[in-house]
């Protein structure tokens, strides 16, 4: 079936066209971007907690861990946005660092550090991390909790926190720019996408 135009119950025009093609029109689309840049914190500081958790789920750490920063420094955010970029970025090579080198964990501005020192501040716990930890990895970061300089910290906290559902936003994070979501974009654009190829 090729790309369609009908009118819903509503009497809004609605075009429907297979996924892969909306997928690249919302790409290549300008004007999904909402903030880039220096604009990005002002923005976060104009949204809530869910928003701060999709955008911190899919930051590109490439484009500068500042809107992360900011983030995890507001007493609003919320337990599973901490354990989410902790799990990115402690899974990922800080724990291992720290393991081969303790005076790694002296430096209180890492993002893991931040977290360590915060956790308890954090005001929710509505979010579940969305990264996969191997089983191994997991086994290792935990042996590591009873042991200096992660002893008395909240690691093992972190590592075992599972939250309690899934944010939902009208905004994401791409490639340093925060944007609409696909779905918004969908809704705003009327389009529905088929599965068809």
């Amino acid at each position: 079936m090729a790309s369609g135009v009908w009118t819903s119950i509503f009497g809004k025009r609605k075009t429907e066209m297979p996924r892969w093609e909306a997928e690249m029109m919302y790409s290549g689309d300008p004007d999904i971007v909402v903030a880039q840049g220096s604009d990005v914190i002002p923005w976060l500081s104009q949204q809530g907690p869910e928003t701060w958790h999709v955008v911190a789920t899919g930051w590109n750490y490439g484009y500068g861990v500042d809107p992360l920063r900011w983030i995890l420094t507001q007493q609003a955010c919320d337990r599973g946005t901490a354990a989410q970029v902790f799990l990115v970025e402690g899974m990922g090579h800080w724990l291992w660092d720290v393991r081969a080198n303790a005076r790694v964990f002296d430096d209180d501005t890492h993002l893991c550090r931040l977290i360590l020192d915060r956790w308890d501040s954090y005001g929710g716990s509505a979010f579940r991390p969305t990264v996969p930890v191997h089983e191994n990895q997991y086994r290792d970061a935990k042996a590591m909790q009873d042991a200096p300089p992660l002893a008395d910290t909240p690691l093992a906290q972190i590592l075992d926190y599972q939250g309690e559902g899934q944010a939902v936003s009208k905004y994401e994070a791409m490639d340093g720019k925060i944007v609409q979501s696909f779905d918004r974009w969908l809704d705003g654009k009327g389009i529905t996408p088929t599965d068809e190829i």
